[in-house]
């Protein structure tokens, strides 16, 4: 015979008749078995990483900025040649540069969803980092800037670091932004990531408690058999 026994709101579990060893063993390969299938639920529910990543850390007193990934240029319209600079960044209008400074070509999409603002810092002229290297890479309000000759689809990496610098005082608010582009195979998009990412938390609430079941039915099996009276009925 069978009693409910309720984890959550959202979990109903039937705890079998503890009478032997095998039982618990039952139970606790059960236990086991749900615990992995819930956990890899959560898991496959997270979604997934953007194409291109810029990462800002406070390292120290500084402020470092990096760039990694490649851009699908194929869902974006080539628009001619612009963005001089090297890793100017305006939080307050939405505009992110690594890379040292170089003349890029220019590309804009009408489905271009930029990272929109990400701070109070830099709304006339922006945040100048004291050394940059690698690729120039900018994502502006309105287009985004690669090196010259970049082919759709390679790696790009750059990093702009900001000496004696904090995200407050560069008015840079911790967070996750996202920009997109294209659309069907075309399709992509870039994170912003200032400071670490926050967790997700899991959907259910019931992981802890299904993962000490196996240990409730052995404490009943052992107080069942130093009293040797029935536990569940």
């Amino acid at each position: 015979m069978y009693k409910k026994f309720s984890v959550s709101s959202k979990l109903i579990l039937k705890i079998p008749a503890i009478s032997s060893m095998k039982t618990i063993k039952k139970l606790t390969l059960g236990s086991v078995a749900l615990g992995a299938s819930l956990s890899a639920n959560a898991l496959s529910a997270e979604p997934s990483h953007a194409v291109f990543l810029f990462q800002a850390t406070e390292i120290g007193s500084d402020v470092v900025l990096t760039g990694n990934g490649s851009i699908n240029t194929l869902g974006l319209t080539f628009n001619g040649v612009g963005g001089i600079g090297s890793g100017t960044s305006a939080a307050f209008v939405g505009s992110i540069q690594v890379g040292s400074g170089s003349i890029l070509h220019e590309y804009t999409s009408g489905s271009y969803a930029p990272f929109g603002s990400f701070g109070s810092g830099g709304p006339l002229g922006g945040e100048e980092p004291n050394s940059t290297s690698g690729n120039n890479v900018i994502f502006s309000p309105f287009a985004i800037y690669v090196p010259i000759g970049y082919s759709s689809g390679n790696p790009l990496s750059g990093t702009a670091t900001f000496n004696n610098a904090t995200f407050d005082s560069l008015g840079w608010t911790p967070g996750t932004y996202t920009a997109s582009w294209g659309s069907g195979a075309n399709a992509d998009s870039a994170t912003l990531q200032i400071g670490p990412a926050t967790a997700v938390p899991l959907e259910t609430d019931a992981l802890p408690i299904v993962g000490s079941l196996a240990f409730m039915g052995a404490g009943l099996w052992v107080k069942k058999r130093r009293k040797g009276n029935t536990i569940i009925k």
